[in-house]
């Protein structure tokens, strides 16, 4: 009876401890699992820097990057003011002896190298082990490029090409309102193409006489686009037509390499060039003529023995013909004596 008594005593103290024990034991298997798995995650961490510190994973994974990264590369220098070739050089990440040997090269072959503020240089670089120049483009004029070139043989080569351009012709016309220049501006046409057109009317036309009020003209001239849809310069002016008056005065450009012969032609072939141009400036007025006048200067009557011309200034003065220059008079005025 006593014995029951006990074991009834036992269970129910039991039950009532029972909730604290299954806590405890949870407590302390929590206890292990956050342990176990922070030496784990050590011993992890531990084995992946051991991998990372590996001396054969670091040379393969440096031989990997260096093959992700493309092996050869332009880099583009714009020329700065009062840089020479070797300060550009030695901004270029390359070894200090190939420097050497490539201004070495330049010396040795007299090469004269067309270094010029804003002009663009380009170097072809083979990233393969070391950085390594192996072609330098440098704008010869618009028309050709210097290039110096690293050949297999590691010697160095120098060329001058030709640019590739693709030649466009272009059709404009225009009515004049004041002058030919103002007018051929407003029509966006390059003021060197302007200029050219007026030399080549500038033996039949006089600019300040014949030249009046909505009188019109035609011109297609060639333009040279490179790769980037710039135009690099202009070509030859293939056709132009001054309409004065309502008469048209057409030319045709015609060149032969064989006869010699690059010129401006009428419908009959007439060549258009005569002794001297009728007016070396577009757009002027004549402010003084060719007589007797009043001297501005001494203020007495004196033989005026030239043509003054007056325009607004930036205008284009050209010479009225071929010549060779004797003699510059600078005062108010310049005088240009023509042999």
């Amino acid at each position: 009876m006593q014995n029951t008594f006990f074991k009834k005593d036992f269970y129910t103290k039991f039950e009532g401890l029972r909730s604290y024990l299954v806590l405890l034991i949870l407590i302390i298997l929590s206890a292990s699992i956050v342990n176990f798995y922070e030496k784990f995650k050590f011993n992890q961490k531990q084995s992946l820097v051991n991998i990372l510190e590996n001396t054969y994973f670091q040379k393969t994974l440096r031989s990997f990057s260096r093959n992700l990264e493309p092996r050869y590369i332009t880099l583009q220098h714009k020329i700065n003011e009062g840089e020479t070739f070797e300060k550009i050089l030695n901004q270029i990440n390359i070894d200090i002896a190939e420097q050497k040997q490539i201004i070495k090269f330049i010396l040795q072959n007299k090469i004269k190298l067309n270094i010029i503020e804003n002009k663009i240089i380009h170097f072809d670089i083979d990233n393969l082990n070391t950085q390594k120049i192996i072609k330098i483009t440098i704008p010869l004029n618009k028309k050709k490029d210097s290039i110096i070139t690293l050949t297999r043989e590691n010697e160095y080569l120098y060329q001058e090409l030709n640019k590739q351009f693709r030649v466009t012709k272009v059709y404009k016309e225009g009515i004049i309102q004041n002058s030919l220049y103002q007018s051929a501006s407003r029509k966006n046409i390059n003021p060197n193409v302007i200029v050219e057109f007026a030399q080549i009317y500038g033996f039949e036309v006089d600019f300040q006489r014949d030249i009046r009020k909505n009188d019109s003209f035609q011109i297609i001239y060639e333009e040279y686009i490179n790769d980037d849809n710039k135009v690099m310069y202009f070509g030859n002016i293939l056709y132009s037509n001054l309409i004065l008056q309502g008469k048209p005065l057409e030319l045709y450009y015609f060149n032969s390499e064989k006869d010699k012969i690059n010129d401006h032609y009428d419908r009959n072939g007439q060549s258009i060039k005569k002794t001297l141009m009728k007016t070396p400036i577009n757009g002027a007025r004549l402010s003084s003529s060719f007589g007797k006048r009043k001297h501005p200067i001494l203020g007495y009557t004196k033989l005026h023995t030239g043509t003054d011309f007056a325009a607004p200034t930036g205008t284009p003065i050209m010479a009225s013909g071929s010549g060779q220059l004797l003699k510059l008079v600078g005062a108010v005025v310049v005088a240009i004596v023509w042999k």
